[in-house]
């Protein structure tokens, strides 16, 4: 039996105004049934601790 086809997708969100990325979204769906897997990024290449924080509030965010 062959594996399931993934999908990725990563989207950014830029501020012109700012010139800054607002925030990064991935998602990993899994062949047609857009199931999202689990995705583990390490925000603290991004961010300080404190946006992270935010950023839980609002995301799934998961320690690399």
């Amino acid at each position: 039996m062959d594996k399931p086809n993934k999908i990725y997708t990563l989207t950014v969100v830029y501020n012109e105004e700012l010139e800054q990325v607002e925030y990064l979204q991935e998602t990993v769906c899994v062949d047609e049934t857009n199931e999202p897997a689990s995705v583990l990024v390490d925000f603290s290449d991004y961010w300080d601790e404190e946006s992270i924080k935010l950023l839980k509030n609002v995301y799934f965010l998961a320690e690399a």
